[in-house]
């Protein structure tokens, strides 16, 4: 009990965690220590687990900083890749990713905004495919659930059906100027043009919508 140092070994050159101890267990603001005695944990303790705000690393490198519940992330907090760039920030809940949340590729460029669930894209959220390109949607398990919203440099792209992010089923297509390019069916992201081929002429343009043949 009291404020001590546990080290690993006689020589004292590897500690194990550091902090305030009452019987036996960190509590209040602490370190932890990997077997090497890098720095594994720095931040709040109760009972002896992770309780509270901390910053957690991994091989000397920061991994994590933000809230902890029972041992594992929860609550507001950032998770980091290997080069320190941010992955996730946002809502965890028992070490995953759930709630509100952003996702980021390594090089800092905005992947996902949106729901999580368990670690998946879950609920409503937006994808950020390519740069200037967003798909708003339903998720479940990872993938957009039905319809989705295709949007290229700020303009409404493609609005309906989709097997995941590739339009799929029944949608409208438009053009950069916001006419109506195209209502129908739409085959492996393109026009279906099998099902065009069963129309007749009247509903051919209708099908074209607004547009015209270069449109």
């Amino acid at each position: 009990t009291g404020r001590v140092v546990v080290y690993s070994d006689a020589e004292k050159t590897l500690p194990l965690y550091e902090g305030r101890l009452e019987d036996g267990l960190l509590q209040g603001q602490g370190r932890e220590y990997d077997e090497a005695g890098l720095l594994l944990y720095e931040g709040a303790f109760a009972d002896g687990r992770r309780e509270g705000k901390g910053t957690a690393y991994e091989a000397g490198r920061l991994l994590y900083e933000g809230g902890c519940a029972g041992g594992v992330q929860s609550g507001e907090g950032m998770a980091y890749y290997a080069n320190s760039g941010v992955q996730y920030k946002g809502a965890f809940a028992d070490g995953l990713y759930e709630g509100q949340g952003t996702a980021y590729d390594e090089q800092g460029v905005k992947l996902y905004e949106g729901g999580f669930a368990q670690g998946l894209y879950s609920g409503e959220g937006s994808l950020y495919p390519a740069e200037n390109e967003r798909i708003d949607a339903v998720f479940a398990d990872g993938a957009p659930d039905g319809s989705i919203q295709w949007y290229k440099a700020g303009r409404l792209y493609y609005d309906g059906e989709a097997d995941g992010t590739v339009p799929m089923g029944f949608g409208t297509l438009y053009t950069q100027s916001g006419k109506t390019a195209y209502v129908g069916r739409m085959a492996n992201g393109t026009v279906d043009g099998a099902w065009l081929v069963t129309l007749t002429a009247e509903e051919f343009r209708e099908a074209l919508g607004e547009s015209g043949t270069a449109d």
